[in-house]
């Protein structure tokens, strides 16, 4: 193993990012401390101009009686560069970490303010460009004490190539409720717009065909909610499911109803049917982001 990331170190970027694909790098959680070194030693070989990470240490909260650390990752790139969103389109790698140290860590989730489409070697992706700022939510096991981690970042990073970077974080954060960071407030509040399936009948009705091979899964959107003149990009995923989405397709139904479609194959048994209260569908225009939640 040790000869073949010697050898990885040597081959150019492009190479390198796909094996690191096909071996497995793409989930550091997998990966033990003396691979994660090896990693973000490669990723010291990198142009520094193209990004900046910074951690920004936000401030404590009490949400519902439960306390809440709100943490910044400040990424600033390049002009030209780009970064992922959680579900990054037909290319790239979405911003993970893989935490080596963790004091005082109950549980934690990445907030991924809303994204633009990327036009990239004519390909469509979607993520962020110049700057974007993910709000980190930790909950401490002992409430009102210090919060302490040490681990690494890993994404991908793309312009005319594309670079996976690893970069090593730690965090100290004290139970402080001032906020001092308006820029981390705003991206925890670049949230999309929310429909729930089950209450807006008359506007959205979502079906899933299993008769069909692969099965199919579709959504009827009214033309009061979504401009059909508009360009968008949309996303289906399912929150619990081990299930591939192939990319969607729209048609217009009437001018009235704009129906997105798309294949599904199952990952694991493929006996199964889905969980439709866990389908979310995304759909993304030039200035708004639009989350329907279920299909009922």
């Amino acid at each position: 193993m040790k000869k073949q990331k010697l050898l990885l170190l040597k081959i150019s970027f492009i190479r390198f990012f796909y094996i690191l694909l096909l071996m497995g790098y793409f989930n550091p959680s997998q990966s033990g401390a003396s691979e994660n070194s090896d990693l973000v030693a490669y990723t010291a070989n990198i142009p520094e101009e193209i990004y900046t990470i910074e951690i920004l240490h936000g401030w404590r909260e009490e949400k519902n009686g439960i306390e809440i650390h709100t943490v910044g990752i400040d990424i600033k790139l390049l002009e030209g560069w780009k970064t992922y969103w959680r579900k990054t389109g037909n290319t790239g790698i979405p911003l993970s970490i893989d935490w080596l140290e963790k004091n005082n860590f109950l549980d934690y989730e990445i907030h991924w303010p809303n994204p633009s489409i990327v036009e990239m070697a004519g390909e469509q992706s979607i993520g962020y460009t110049e700057r974007v700022v993910f709000p980190l939510q930790i909950k401490p096991e002992k409430p009102g004490t210090p919060i302490s981690g040490f681990g690494t970042i890993f994404m991908g990073v793309c312009k005319d190539v594309c670079i996976p970077v690893f970069e090593e974080i730690s965090i100290d954060l004290l139970p402080s409720s001032e906020m001092h960071w308006p820029v981390l407030h705003d991206s925890l509040m670049s949230k999309p717009k929310v429909f729930a399936s089950a209450t807006h009948q008359d506007e959205i009705d979502c079906k899933i065909n299993y008769e069909t091979e692969p099965p199919v899964i579709s959504t009827s959107i009214s033309t009061s909610l979504l401009n059909p003149d508009k360009p968008f990009l949309a996303i289906y995923e399912s929150t619990t499911d081990p299930v591939f989405f192939y990319k969607p397709r729209e048609i217009l139904e009437n001018r009235e109803f704009s129906v997105i479609y798309t294949d599904f194959e199952f990952l694991e048994d493929t006996s199964q049917k889905l969980d439709n209260s866990k389908i979310l569908l995304t759909i993304l225009t030039d200035n708004q982001t639009y989350e329907i939640q279920g299909c009922q």
